[in-house]
C-alpha cells in the first residue's frame, strides 16, 4: 500500500470541462488564452491521503458522468491498469459541444496551474486590449492623414464618420429626397418593417411606390458605399430587390464599390446575385447575414451543400475586384451554427484561398475597422507611432497597465527580439539592442523611418 503523505499535500480529483474544436464549434481553433477561458475547472471538495484511493473515487466519477464515458472500460487496451486521467475525448464523438477532463492531482499543483493559468489569461487579455488600443490609435493617424475619409464609412466606438446621407426608418416618420442625390457617394439607411420584417423583400410594382430605400437608390447615381441595416425584426433581403436594382438602379452595377448588409437575413438566391449584379465591389460585408432557417435535414447518409455553399461561391466568381469579405457574425455563441447550418467551414476555406490570390483576406469577426493603410512601409510606420501615442499617453486615457505593455512592446528589438534600450534618432519609433542590430535591420526600417504623421 501506498503511504500517507505526511506533509499533508493531499491529493484531488479535478474535473474540467473544456470546449471542442469540433461539434458545434466546428472549424473553431482556440487559443491558449481562450481555452482557459471557456473551461470549467471543478477542484471536487474531498481530499484522499493515498494516490489510490483518490483513482478510486475518480473511477466513480467517470462512470458517473455516463454522458461522455459511456463504455469508458471496453475502449481500454488489454492490461490496461485504467489509471487516470480520462478523457472524453478518447471517444472521439465528433458530435461533442464539450469534453470532460478527469485527473488526480496533487492539491499543491493544481492551486498552482489555476494561479499560472490566471495570470496567463489576464496577460492576454491586457495584450487584446493593447491591440485593439493599438489599431484604434492606426486609424486614428489614418483619419488625420486622410482628412478624417478613410476607405469606408466607420462606425466604431472611438471614432465615427458617418455616411453623406443617413436616414433611419425607425427614427424619422417622413422620408424626403434629399436635393444632391445624384451627388451622393456614401449611403447609410436603417430599413424597418413592424409588420412582416420584409419591406425589402418585395419586387411586385404596386409596392415600388412605397419602398423609399429603391427610391433612393435610384435616384443616388453615384453612390460607392451603400450600408444597409435593420431595425427590431432581421430583416430579409431577398433575390427580387436585388433584381428590382438591377432593373432601377443599374449605375449600382458600374459604381458601387462598398456594400455592407451586416445583419440582414440573407436570402441564400440572393446572395448568389450580388456578385452579378455589382461586379465591381471591393468589399462586401455579409458579416450576421446568415440565417439557419434555410436548412433542410438531408437523409441519413446523405451529404449536402449547406444553404449557402454555393451561392457564396457563384457570388465570388463574379467579383474580380474584391479585396475584403466579411463573414462573421456579432454573437460570438451563434457564430459556432454557422458552421452547421449555413456555410461549410470548407467553402469559408475555400473563399480564403480565392481571396488571397487576389491580395484579399475574409474576416471572421464584426470588427468595422478600416484597413490601416494600403502601403506596408506606412501601416508598420503607422503601428509604431500608434504604440508611442500609447506610452506617452498625453491625455491620460490608458491604464498603467496598456502603457507598460505597450513599452515593453516597442522597446523590442526587431532584428533580434531581445530587450531594446537604443532609439532610432530619426523616427524616435523603433528600438534596437545595439548598434549592430540597428544596421542589420536598415534596409527593412529605412521607409518606415522616413514616414511623417499628423498630430503626432
Amino acid at each position: 500500500m501506498e503511504a500517507v503523505q505526511s506533509n499533508k499535500d493531499f491529493y484531488v480529483i479535478v474535473k474540467t470541462v473544456y470546449p471542442t474544436t469540433y461539434g458545434c464549434h466546428r472549424g473553431r481553433t482556440w487559443s491558449d488564452a481562450e481555452m482557459i477561458a471557456r473551461s470549467e475547472v471543478e477542484v471536487l471538495d474531498e481530499k484522499y491521503p493515498t494516490f489510490d484511493e483518490a483513482v478510486e473515487e475518480a473511477r466513480i466519477l467517470r462512470d458517473d458522468n455516463e454522458e461522455w464515458f459511456s463504455g469508458y472500460e471496453d475502449e481500454l487496451p488489454e492490461n490496461s491498469d485504467d489509471l487516470p486521467p480520462y478523457d472524453s475525448a478518447d471517444f472521439e464523438n465528433y458530435d461533442n459541444d464539450d469534453e470532460v477532463l478527469i485527473r488526480v492531482v496533487k492539491e499543491s499543483e493544481i492551486m498552482k496551474e489555476m494561479a499560472e493559468d490566471e495570470e496567463f489569461l489576464q496577460h492576454a487579455r491586457e495584450k487584446s486590449h493593447l491591440e485593439s488600443v493599438q489599431k484604434s490609435e492606426t486609424v486614428r493617424l489614418q483619419l488625420l492623414d486622410g482628412g478624417s475619409r478613410v476607405f469606408y464609412s466607420l462606425r466604431h466606438k472611438d471614432f465615427m464618420i458617418p455616411a453623406q446621407f443617413e436616414f433611419d426608418e425607425s427614427k424619422e416618420e417622413d422620408f424626403t429626397m434629399p436635393p444632391n442625390a445624384s451627388n451622393i457617394p456614401t449611403l447609410f439607411y436603417k430599413v424597418t418593417d413592424k409588420r412582416t420584417g420584409q419591406i425589402i423583400s418585395c419586387y411586385e410594382e404596386k409596392e415600388y411606390g412605397s419602398c423609399n430605400l429603391l427610391k433612393l437608390l435610384t435616384a443616388c447615381t453615384a453612390v460607392e458605399e451603400l450600408y444597409l441595416r435593420s431595425f427590431g425584426i432581421q430583416t430579409i433581403l431577398g433575390v427580387d430587390f436585388v433584381e428590382a436594382l438591377a432593373v432601377k438602379a443599374p449605375h449600382l452595377g458600374q459604381n458601387l464599390r462598398i456594400l455592407s448588409l451586416s445583419g440582414l437575413m440573407l436570402e441564400p438566391s440572393a446572395l448568389a446575385l450580388l456578385g452579378q449584379s455589382f461586379p465591381n465591389l471591393t468589399r462586401l460585408d455579409i458579416s450576421g447575414c446568415f440565417s439557419t432557417e434555410y436548412w433542410e435535414e438531408p437523409d441519413f447518409g446523405e451529404y449536402y451543400p449547406l444553404p449557402y455553399d454555393i451561392p457564396l461561391m457563384d457570388c465570388l466568381e463574379n467579383l474580380n475586384h474584391l479585396k475584403r469579405l466579411d463573414l462573421g457574425n456579432k454573437d460570438q455563441e451563434m457564430r459556432r451554427y454557422l458552421y452547421d447550418y449555413s456555410l461549410s467551414g470548407n467553402i469559408v476555406e475555400s473563399a480564403k484561398e480565392w481571396l488571397s490570390l487576389r491580395e484579399g483576406r475574409v474576416t471572421m469577426d464584426d470588427d468595422n475597422m478600416p484597413e490601416p493603410f494600403s502601403d506596408p512601409s506606412r501601416k508598420m510606420a503607422a503601428e509604431q507611432q500608434a504604440l508611442l501615442c500609447v506610452v506617452e499617453n498625453k491625455k491620460g486615457k490608458y491604464s498603467e497597465a496598456t502603457v507598460k505593455l505597450a513599452e515593453e512592446e516597442m522597446k523590442t528589438c526587431p532584428a533580434c527580439g531581445d530587450d531594446a534600450s537604443h532609439r532610432c534618432t530619426g523616427c524616435k519609433r523603433q528600438w534596437y539592442c545595439n548598434r549592430n542590430c540597428q544596421k542589420k535591420d536598415y534596409k527593412k526600417h529605412k521607409k518606415q523611418c522616413s514616414q511623417k504623421f499628423q498630430g503626432s
